[in-house]
C-alpha cells in the first residue's frame, strides 16, 4: 500500500506479490533463486549487492546510474514480466521455507498494527517526513560549508559552481561527491572519516558538530592534484 499508493492500478488489481523476508538482504538472496541466470543492476549501488548476486550463481550486469564526467543522472526502461500471481507465489514460498522457513513473525506485526491505524499511520509518517527534513538539511548544510570554505579559497570557478549545484540536486540518504579511491583511501587514513570506496556519502551520519569538518577534509581532497 505504502510502496505503490492506495489508488494506484497494480494495488488495486492485486497483480503483485510481497512476503517478508529476512531485511533486504534476505530479500535478494531469494530473488537469486527465482529462475534467472543474469541480472542488472545501477551502477553505483549498495556494495554487497553485486556479491549477493555473484556468490549464488548468477551473471551480473549493470546499467549507468550516474555519469561521474558529466554529473548526471542517466535513465533507462527497463521490462518485467512474470508469471501468474499464484504461480510465482507458490514458488517464493518454498524458496523461503528451504532457505529459514518463516522470518520472525513480530517484524510483519508491526508493520501491520500501524498501517492498520489511522493514528499511528500517521504518526509513523510524520517521523519519515522529520528523517526526511533532516537529511535535506544537511544536503544544503554540507553544500553551504563547502561555498564558504570554497569562498575563503576564492574557488569561484565556474566548473565548482557547477559541482555545487549537482550536489544540490542529489536527493535520498546518500550523497555522491566524486572522489577516487586515492581519495577516499586519504579520508579513511589521515582525516578518519570513513566511507566506501566509491565515495557515498550517509548524509544520516552528519550532524552539527560534524559537517563543517567533513566539507573541509572533502574539499582538501578534491583539490589534491
Amino acid at each position: 500500500m505504502f510502496l505503490f499508493g492506495n489508488s494506484s492500478p497494480l494495488f488495486l488489481s492485486k497483480q503483485f506479490v510481497a512476503m517478508q523476508t529476512l531485511g533486504g538482504a534476505g530479500a535478494l538472496r531469494i530473488l537469486t533463486h527465482c529462475g534467472s541466470q543474469w541480472i542488472f543492476i545501477p551502477r553505483p549501488t549498495t556494495a554487497n549487492h553485486k556479491s549477493i548476486f555473484e556468490k549464488n550463481g548468477l551473471h551480473v550486469g549493470s546499467y549507468p546510474y550516474f555519469n561521474a564526467q558529466t554529473n548526471t543522472a542517466e535513465h533507462v526502461g527497463f521490462l518485467s514480466i512474470s508469471n501468474t500471481k499464484q504461480a510465482i507465489l507458490s514458488k517464493i514460498s518454498v524458496l523461503i521455507n528451504d532457505h529459514y522457513f518463516s522470518p520472525p513473525i513480530h517484524g510483519a506485526r508491526i508493520v501491520s498494527t500501524i498501517l492498520k491505524s489511522h493514528e499511528l499511520a500517521m504518526e509513523w509518517r510524520s517521523e519519515l517526513l522529520n528523517m526526511q527534513s533532516r537529511i535535506s538539511h544537511m544536503r544544503k548544510a554540507l553544500i553551504a560549508n563547502l561555498s564558504v570554505i570554497g569562498n575563503k579559497l576564492d574557488l569561484s570557478y565556474l566548473s565548482y559552481l557547477s559541482y555545487l549545484s549537482f550536489l544540490g540536486q542529489q536527493k535520498g540518504l546518500f550523497c555522491y561527491p566524486i572522489l577516487n579511491l586515492t581519495q577516499v583511501e586519504r579520508l579513511r587514513s589521515d582525516m578518519h572519516i570513513y566511507i566506501p570506496a566509491n565515495g557515498r556519502i550517509n548524509l544520516a551520519a552528519l550532524n552539527s558538530h560534524n559537517i563543517a569538518y567533513v566539507a573541509e577534509a572533502l574539499l582538501s581532497v578534491l583539490l589534491e592534484k
